[in-house]
């Protein structure tokens, strides 16, 4: 990336101690729904019943909002994997919104020249992080019909060797469900992690979560916007158990669990990042 021109200053403070790369991104554009019918983001639609808002304003009054969150809220945690599905072995990290635990688990791996990949078109907020935490993004070209190019994306695996690959299932934006006998490919092919974002769970009808008991590399990020209140961006990443506490390594003391206020709560787990596989040969079946 050539350097850009020096930074103005604002107020007197000297815009170009920010770094020439933060500066050139865009922010993730969220066009105003002021006056339409709101169906492109994955929310309830629908608003508390009476009932449910009165005792939920009551147990919100409860809480000690002068104090932190519980940095663990193991309780918590065990009751959402029950609901969730979580596979035995598998555990559960809290964090602020899937975006944040994307944040994490890029950062957890980020070593000097790591590459992300990921189909294009596909979620902008992969190709953001990478570059926030200093990594290279790479992504390849979907087919003219929207599923995995498998030979070019397995090529691309064995050429870059990256650290974490990000497949949106059903992908966004495409909406379609990629073969699940090329996500197995891609997964038996990744040297390093593989996170299967399902934030649109509900349009995919079946779910990799039953996958991590046999797939040390898997993870699965998950929103519960569809059934709890997107301003509060509720989302799950789920992973074998032992790496847990590699990823909490990365985030913050704690989460917010406990306050309304907060913007969200979401929960995700990792496997080790471990010392890549060696170079191999790419499949070069459809799977």
């Amino acid at each position: 990336m050539s350097a850009l021109p020096p930074a103005p200053h604002a107020g007197g403070v000297p815009l170009d101690v920010i770094r020439d790369d933060i500066r050139a991104l865009h922010a993730y554009p969220v066009a105003s729904a002021q006056g339409l019918v709101k169906l492109d983001l994955m929310e309830n639609p629908y608003g508390l019943p009476a009932e449910l808002a009165r005792e939920l304003g009551q147990r919100l009054g409860s809480l000690a909002l002068n104090r932190y969150p519980p940095g663990d809220p193991a309780e918590f945690k065990r009751r959402l994997g029950e609901w969730a599905g979580l596979p035995a072995g598998s555990a559960l990290l809290l964090g602020n919104g899937s975006d944040e635990l994307i944040h994490l688990l890029v950062l957890a791996c980020a070593r000097p020249d790591a590459v992300i990949l990921s189909p294009a078109p596909g979620f902008s907020m992969y190709r953001i992080i990478a570059a926030q935490d200093r990594c290279r993004y790479v992504d390849v070209a979907l087919r003219p019909d929207y599923s995995l190019d498998l030979p070019a994306f397995l090529a691309a695996i064995d050429l870059h060797r990256p650290a974490v690959i990000f497949l949106a299932y059903p992908n966004n934006p495409t909406g379609n469900c990629f073969a699940r006998s090329d996500i197995a490919a891609i997964l038996d092919a990744a040297p390093g992690l593989v996170v299967l974002d399902e934030a649109y769970l509900p349009f995919a009808q079946q779910t990799w979560m039953d996958e991590l008991p046999r797939r040390p590399n898997l993870l699965v990020l998950r929103t519960l916007s569809s059934w709890a209140w997107p301003a509060r961006a509720w989302d799950t990443c789920a992973a074998r158990r032992r790496s847990s506490t590699r990823s909490t390594r990365c985030g913050p003391p704690s989460t917010s669990m406990s306050s309304p206020s907060r913007r969200s709560i979401s929960c995700s787990a990792m496997p080790r990042c471990s010392t890549p596989r060696p170079r191999r040969s790419a499949p070069t079946g459809a799977g």
